[in-house]
């Protein structure tokens, strides 16, 4: 019975994500009488994304073709390394993405908020290249106008983020039992789960008593970066657009922790947005800080064009940036580690173990003093909860020692590690301007506020789950001090 409620209760999902209702509606097809207009997108790109390429999960075992193994690519680029006590095979990649958003607001250039957007909003997006939020096309929030004035931010109140594909296991005498996780979204229950429970910091400065408590998403802050330093809104345009983009798309992982449901040990298998930037380590729930937004603003009829090809031989993205901007705001500091070609990666069939992949490291494995965060005390009576926290309290002692003073030898280092750590993806920024081209193809940058732009082409090829690196972008001498005009299309 459980089974073909799951079964109805996807194919609800699904059909919800490409229907009009609910509070999801399709671009080109919504009227309006609001002048201000807000566009979301689950893209990195601001137009022409890049086509959907989470890798297969299972395969066919070459040893033994009735049983299915995990591919190298899914295990490298998908499974986190969060994911160690159980390594099940019954995770399916997800396939909807659902967000619950309280409102919305705007600070305007002299600290007040304007609650334009205020109420609940649910949507749900399949998470395929024919839905528009993650084509390029974009869904159009309901929401108010403003007055006219400059909004240097948009704040989004998040109530809920969740990915279908979760799924809980406990150990039987037989091995791993698994069913789907259940969670209520829009009053309702799917089998899903509710990821931004666990969106506060993803690493702990120990020494700081706030260090596990900062909401990073309640509300989550995201600059509008334009030239004029925000969205400069007047009344006075017919439409003013700003677009608020959410890096999902290609950018999914799972990940895993440990529970105690009903007293029984549990193990959670769960998807969300990639660990890329600050990573998520073994044994840790906090995933915060790796919800990558921008916003960008403009006024449709006053914008332009930007018009090139793609002078790689593969597939790549190209980004528009102010001119005279600093390239290294838009990557962090370098990997490296050598990795495998990026481009063998997604295709990958092979029985795991038989190829080695190494993923980039994120900036966090380079602080020497990240420290283990301290179990918090268990004061139940389960005897099994108890024990669990004294053997993470022998496990945090072995590793703080391992550091202190061996790598990390002073409070100087301390302080420098992480004053290094919060400036690497601290600084990091979204370009508002970006597209994806294959080899040697036609690109062109959309509604482009009139300007000067350097233009930049990835000198790799798209990776899943992870952006770029300080010298992964290349300038074109060419393709700088572009100059953009309204209603024109600068060629490249």
């Amino acid at each position: 019975m459980k089974a073909l409620k799951q079964a109805i209760a996807i194919i609800v999902i699904s059909t919800a994500a490409v229907l009009p209702g609910c509070g999801n509606k399709p671009l080109l097809t919504e009227m309006t009488t609001h002048k201000l207009i807000v566009i979301m997108k689950g893209t990195y790109e601001s137009n022409s994304p890049a086509p959907w390429s989470i890798p297969t999960e299972r395969v066919p075992d070459p040893d033994d073709i009735s049983k299915l193994v995990y591919t190298v690519g899914h295990r490298a680029l998908v499974q986190d390394d969060s994911v160690n006590k159980c390594d099940a095979i019954n995770d399916d990649n997800p396939s909807v993405f659902l967000m619950d958003i309280a409102e919305v607001r705007l600070a305007d250039s002299q600290g007040k908020l304007h609650k334009f957007s205020n109420f609940r909003q649910n949507f749900s997006f399949t998470m395929d290249d024919a839905n528009p939020f993650f084509n390029g096309t974009g869904y159009i929030m309901d929401n108010d106008d403003v007055p006219s004035k400059l909004y240097p931010a948009v704040m989004i109140y998040m109530r809920k983020m969740l990915m279908d594909g979760a799924q809980k296991y406990v150990p039987q005498s037989e091995g791993w039992s698994a069913s789907p996780m259940w969670d209520v979204f829009a009053e309702k229950q799917y089998p899903c789960l509710n990821f931004n429970k666990m969106q506060v910091h993803s690493f702990y400065d120990t020494l700081r008593y706030e260090s596990s408590y900062f909401n990073r998403v309640f509300p989550v802050v995201v600059p509008i970066q334009d030239a004029a330093l925000g969205m400069i809104y007047n009344d006075a345009f017919p439409v003013t657009v700003l677009e608020i983009r959410f890096v999902i798309k290609n950018f999914v992982k799972k990940y895993e922790y440990q529970s105690y449901i009903n007293d029984v040990f549990t193990t959670i298998h769960y998807f969300a947005m990639s660990d890329w930037l600050q990573d998520v380590k073994k044994d840790e729930i906090d995933i915060g800080g790796n919800l990558l937004m921008v916003a960008r603003s403009y006024i449709p009829g006053l914008t332009g064009k930007i018009s090139g090809i793609n002078p790689y031989g593969t597939g790549a993205h190209i980004i528009a940036i102010p001119a005279g901007a600093d390239i290294n705001d838009y990557t962090i500091p370098g990997e490296r580690d050598a990795i495998n070609p990026p481009g063998t990666l997604l295709t990958d069939a092979y029985k795991p173990g038989t190829i080695t992949i190494t993923p980039p490291k994120s900036p966090r494995f380079y602080n020497d003093c990240d420290l283990s965060k301290k179990p918090s005390a268990y004061l139940g009576s389960n005897i099994n909860q108890a024990l669990d926290y004294y053997l993470k309290t022998e496990q945090y002692n072995y590793n703080w020692n391992e550091r202190v003073p061996s790598s990390c030898g002073s409070f100087d280092d301390y302080k420098d590690g992480w004053d290094t750590f919060k400036r690497d993806v601290g600084n990091f920024r979204l370009p508002q301007l970006a597209v994806w081209a294959a080899a040697g193809t036609a690109f062109s940058f959309e509604n482009v506020p009139p300007g000067n732009y350097d233009i930049y082409v990835a000198n790799v090829e798209p990776r899943y789950g992870y952006l770029y690196y300080d010298g992964q972008f290349g300038a074109v001498p060419q393709w700088s001090n572009v100059s953009v005009s309204a209603g024109g299309n600068t060629g490249l």
